[in-house]
């Protein structure tokens, strides 16, 4: 398959036994490429998930390999390689796209890393994934729409597991890990119509400044329009409280909102499981150039 990995991984032929699985596709998931922020991971994470669906014959007829151990070390220098475990998810420390890999498949994930003492066998394998791009670096593939394959990938995601969908239907529009309920909610009726509007704030760069002002107009607005409001503010813990807070919550949040309004950023990459017909607001500063700032340091606030 047409997947550029960050690493080089050293591959060693063997004869197969006669007892290698022949019902089952085995998809070999380099670790290098499946690590990065959120907004990176989607595109490799839903195009699986259509893949596997689509293509392979449905989570029982896949079963995943996450390949974190193999690779060349001489590429490196005589300095060597060493994973970042701090910064970034692996097998001990699973953070979102990690802990969704086992509602791939009904067979639990492997780790190469934790083959040593015994071996698995396939008849069929494909190695890494293909990606929805604009480049012209890849091969041929089906799916154009990214757009419609999202879509898909998500209704045939939800409906292949009762614990994605138990975890979608119940109500994310309540105080909790990492969200809290605006005080400015208002409900006209008990008949209106019920308009979830998720709002994502960051604690550094690019966050709201006057948020509290913002949080007011989002909820009294539509109310002119007979809509009653709820406004969940989701992000104000930083790092921490997305790290705390499960994916599939995360997942469901996005999904269940009717607006989703944030500044660009990693964070609003939650989009990407949002409903089809969800609107979104990107709340994109000026381009600012900082002295002695080798990044971006900007407040979605204007100033004369």
């Amino acid at each position: 398959r047409a997947c550029w990995s960050a690493l080089l991984y050293k591959v060693v032929p063997v004869e197969l036994p006669a007892q290698c699985s022949t019902d089952r596709t085995l998809i070999l998931l380099p670790h290098a490429d499946l690590i990065g922020h959120l907004i990176n991971g989607i595109h490799w994470f839903l195009p699986i998930v259509w893949s596997v669906h689509v293509e392979l014959g449905g989570p029982s007829k896949i079963a995943l390999a996450v390949v974190d151990s193999g690779w060349v070390e001489q590429q490196f220098g005589s300095a060597g390689a060493s994973f970042d475990s701090k910064n970034f998810e692996n097998r001990s420390h699973p953070r979102f796209f990690l802990q969704l890999l086992r509602f791939l498949s009904d067979t639990p994930v492997v780790y190469s890393s934790e083959l040593a003492q015994h071996k698995i066998c396939y008849r069929k394998a494909v190695w890494g994934f293909l990606q929805l791009s604009a480049h012209k670096d890849q091969q041929a593939w089906s799916p154009t729409d990214g757009a419609a394959l999202y879509q898909q990938a998500m209704q045939m995601w939800i409906g292949a597991s009762s614990i994605i969908r138990r975890e979608v239907v119940a109500d994310q529009f309540v105080s909790g890990i990492n969200r809290r309920v605006s005080s400015v909610s208002q409900v006209v009726a008990s008949d209106s119509r019920l308009l979830k509007v998720l709002v994502i704030q960051r604690t550094k760069t690019r966050r709201i400044e006057n948020l509290q002002a913002v949080e007011v107009i989002l909820a009294t607005f539509p109310a002119e329009f007979g809509f009653s409001t709820v406004v969940v503010v989701a992000g104000e813990e930083g790092t921490v409280g997305w790290q705390q807070m499960p994916a599939l919550q995360q997942i469901a949040l996005a999904r269940q909102a009717d607006i989703l309004v944030g500044p660009g950023g990693n964070e609003l990459g939650l989009v990407a499981f949002a409903r089809f017909g969800a609107w979104v607001v990107e709340l994109v500063p000026p381009p600012i150039a900082l002295q002695n700032a080798s990044y971006e340091l900007a407040y979605c606030a204007h100033e004369d």
